[in-house]
This record gives structure tokens, sequence and C-alpha cells, in this order.
């Protein structure tokens, strides 16, 4: 008699395949009212590739009787086979690469450098090369793993420094592209990003009225902390006094960059005040002293008086 173990497919998913069945090819070779009663089937593929499904221990009775021995058995093999997915039915992405922020929650700024954890996963059961590639302004520390044996994981790190344009989208989201074998997967990765807030003043000024303008260029920092060794490379100060009284000393239009001397502004919302004044103050105006000299027949007399101007 021929016994045959069922045959089995599905695409990868990480979990084991097995079949205990037989039934799908019938025993071949029975006699008149005999029956099979059982078989063993034994088989496990778990990884991209094929394996045997074995057929064994098969139990052959005639009512409550047991006639196996009356049987020579032989054994055919199935097949448990794990595909690597189709265009209509692909192997899921994140079974293949990962991708994370190493410093997950962290809120990142201009000039930030973000590190990202890559692990990919040799899915075959046979060696395979695993090959990543990020997309522009990302540096992979390594990118070709070879001889990677199956089921084995690989991981490495990129990183990536924060620009203008990913803060004033409020996010930046990395993808790395793992190859290996017949297939190419992507993941994906965001961290949140945001400006650095810090307001800048303009000085404030004044003088004792003289006819000409009083003007004052300077300005101070005076709330927020620059990062990553940026500085304020200029202010606008506008402002002009002439006559007795206040008026505003404005600040606008600062310019901000790194230590490469690149323009990152944009990284930072910036309140500038225009609290402080320009000032021009009365003087005290000084007495005038008259002296006044008489003369008479009793004699001279002098006298003196205050007069303002």
């Amino acid at each position: 008699m021929t016994i045959t173990a069922d045959s089995n497919s599905k695409v990868y998913d990480g979990k084991a395949l097995t079949d205990n069945g037989w039934q799908d090819t019938a025993p071949v070779g029975l006699k008149g009212t005999d029956a099979v009663e059982s078989v063993t089937v034994t088989g496990s593929q778990t990884l991209v590739g094929a394996s045997d499904n074995i057929a064994s221990d098969a139990i052959v009775k005639n009512g409550d009787a047991n006639v196996t021995a009356n049987y020579e058995i032989t054994y055919v093999k199935g097949t448990l086979t794990v595909t690597d997915g189709t265009p209509e039915e692909p192997v899921e992405p994140s079974l293949v690469v990962t991708k994370a922020d190493k410093n997950a929650g962290t809120i990142y700024h201009v000039g930030d450098t973000v590190t990202f954890t890559i692990t990919a996963k040799n899915i075959y059961d046979k060696a395979q090369t695993i090959t990543l590639s990020e997309i522009d302004g990302v540096t992979l520390a390594e990118s070709e793993f070879k001889n990677v044996a199956g089921g084995d994981t690989v991981t490495t790190t990129a990183t990536y420094v924060i620009k203008v344009a990913d803060v004033t989208a409020k996010s930046f989201t990395n993808t790395v592209t793992a190859k290996m074998g017949n297939i190419t997967k992507t993941a994906d990765a965001t961290v949140k990003t945001e400006q650095v807030k810090i307001t800048i003043t303009a000085d404030s000024d004044s003088k004792v009225y003289d006819g000409t303008a009083l003007t004052n260029d300077s300005w101070k920092k005076t709330a927020g902390e620059l990062v990553n060794g940026d500085t304020i490379e200029s202010v606008t100060v506008t402002g002009s006094q002439t006559l007795v009284g206040s008026s505003a000393n404005k600040a606008s239009d600062a310019k901000i960059v790194d230590a490469e001397g690149k323009d990152v502004t944009g990284g930072y919302t910036i309140t500038t005040r225009s609290l402080r004044r320009l000032t021009a103050r009365r003087t005290t105006r000084p007495s005038i002293m008259l002296v006044i000299r008489s003369s008479g027949r009793s004699g001279s007399r002098t006298s003196m008086m205050k007069k303002r101007p």
C-alpha cells in the first residue's frame, strides 16, 4: 500500500508551516473493507524554502482488528513550501526590515543629529547577502552584509542631521531599503521636529536734546537659547528720536547661522520686542545772575537777582 503525505504552501509570515494530513491523495492498495485509521505526519517549514512532509506509522484496521501487519506500506513524502510572496500577496515588510529612532520620543531641532537603528532579517533558509540603502542625506554605518545565515538578523545604524526644512515641516521621515534574494522591502521611521524659540529685544537709549537724531542699533537676546553652536549674525534695529520725547526702538530681521556660517534662521521662532525706547529729554536751564549797581547821595549800592533765560 502507498500512503502520501499532504503538501502545502504559504507566503512567509514568520510562523511555521505544518500539515499533518495524508488524505489529499487516497491510500493506494487497501483490500476489502480495510481502512487506514491513522498516519503520523511530521514536517515544518518556517523560512522561505521547501522541506519534506513525512508520513509514517500508519495503522490499518478492519473493524476493531488491527491488520497493519498485512500490508507492506510505502510512504511518499509531501512538500512544505514557504514563498517570498507575489505582487498580489507580498511578504509584510516589517518581517524583513525595521527602523526606529534610537532615542524614541525626542523632539529634534535644526542641527540635531538623529540616530536610527535598523534591523534586517534573512527570511530565506539559505544564506543571503543583505544590502541596505538610504535616502539622500542619511549616512549608514554599514550597508552590506554577506553570507547571512537563514533566519539570522543584522543590525546597523543610520544618522541624519535635521535641516531647516524638517523643522518647518514639523517632522522628518526616513526610509531604508533592504534587498535580499528576490525581494526588496522598505521601512520608515518618523521623528518630530520643532523650531527653537528665542526673543530679541532692541536696546534703549537717551540723551539731552541737542538737535540731532538719537539712534541705537544694539540689541540683546532676552529669552531662549541657541542650539548646536548657532549664533545670531545680525539684527536690524530701527528707531530715531530728535525732539524731546520718546519713541520705540524696533528689532527685526534677525539672521542666525550655524558653526559653518550656513543660514539656519528658519530653525527658530524669533520674537522681537520693541519695548525699549529712545528718549530725548529737556536740559535743566541755567540761571542768569543779574548784578545791579546804583549810586546816590548816600553812597553806592549793589544788588543781585536771578533770572531764567
